[in-house]
């Protein structure tokens, strides 16, 4: 069974950097949200393309993105762990 580990727990954002993670991991290992740069930048390597607009809904960013073909794609990417969940 898995234990939950209390916040007071967690490893602080310096302590995880200097392990190697990246940005985006230790956002979630600290509990703390990714920025809207970190949503720009999940969208953009899941996609290749450029990203045109990034806008704060709820738990999610949606980054709308253009791709080298002219398509327009609009992904949802997770507030805290900075991962694609949609689009």
């Amino acid at each position: 069974m898995k234990r939950v580990v209390p916040a007071a727990e967690w490893p602080s954002r310096a302590a995880v950097t200097r392990r190697g993670a990246e940005p985006a991991e230790c956002s979630r290992l600290a509990g703390e949200e990714v920025g809207e740069s970190a949503a720009a930048a999940a969208a953009a390597a899941a996609t290749g393309g450029r990203v045109v607009a990034v806008r704060r809904s709820g738990a999610t960013y949606e980054v709308t993105v253009l791709l080298d073909d002219g398509q327009v794609r609009v992904l949802r990417i997770d507030a805290v762990s900075g991962q694609v969940v949609g689009g």
